[in-house]
């Protein structure tokens, strides 16, 4: 029980990293255009 709840915020960690990435990948992708 406790390793798939430490699992899954392990998860939920890494998309929040993935999601970060992206956006700052976005934001200098826009401002290339600009």
């Amino acid at each position: 029980m406790i390793q798939t709840m430490h699992h899954e915020g392990h998860k939920q960690k890494e998309i929040v990293v993935a999601i970060d990435v992206n956006q700052s990948t976005i934001s200098r992708e826009l401002k290339r255009v600009k």
